[in-house]
């Protein structure tokens, strides 16, 4: 008796067509809610998070701005506070593609993809500086990768709230975030 089954080996064409099928029917869906998402929206704000790095919090400020309806170029500065014996500066250049699900709606998903650059400060175990660890030899500065998504509410015209997990890839001191953040747009 044969049997019949779509794996890898046996129909890769066929899982290929289905695929393209898939990814044709959702771009056809993307146009209206891609119109909605805010093009030639700009906003600033506040951050604040927790860095599973050291376990600890962040703060920071944003800037988002949409050139068209389809990405936004979001740079980030924030600060690590100290624990664990680190902290860091950070600062991050990403890239979202916001989308709503429908043509109304105030909420917007997004992924993102970016780059940052942390400038991580060591210290000893008790949390002081020591002559092995002074602020000249202490500081590793590291480039990242970020991956991550988001979803943001807009309750008003003026003000947005959002959501978003990331992780930031690096040599060494690879992290991933949480972060709330509130902000005014215009």
């Amino acid at each position: 008796m044969r049997k019949f089954a779509l794996s890898n080996q046996k129909y890769p064409t066929m899982r290929k067509l289905l695929l393209t099928l898939l990814l044709f029917a959702f771009t056809l869906s993307m146009p209206s809610a891609l119109e909605a998402a805010g093009a030639k929206e700009k906003s600033f704000g506040v951050s604040a998070g927790y860095v599973g790095r050291n376990h600890t919090g962040a703060a920071g400020l944003y800037f988002q701005w949409s050139p068209n309806s389809v990405l936004r170029i979001a740079p980030r500065a924030s600060y690590i506070f100290r624990n664990e014996g680190a902290d860091a500066f950070n600062f991050d250049l990403d890239v979202h593609f916001p989308f709503s699900l429908e043509s109304s709606s105030r909420w917007r998903i997004y992924p993102l993809l970016g780059a940052g650059y942390y400038l991580w400060n060591m210290t000893d175990d008790l949390g002081t500086d020591t002559a092995a660890y002074d602020d000249a030899t202490t500081r590793t500065a590291r480039l990242s990768l970020n991956v991550g998504a988001g979803i943001e509410w807009l309750p008003t015209q003026t003000m947005k709230l959002s959501l978003q997990a990331r992780e930031a890839l690096m040599k060494d001191f690879s992290t991933s975030w949480v972060t709330v953040s509130i902000g005014y747009v215009f």
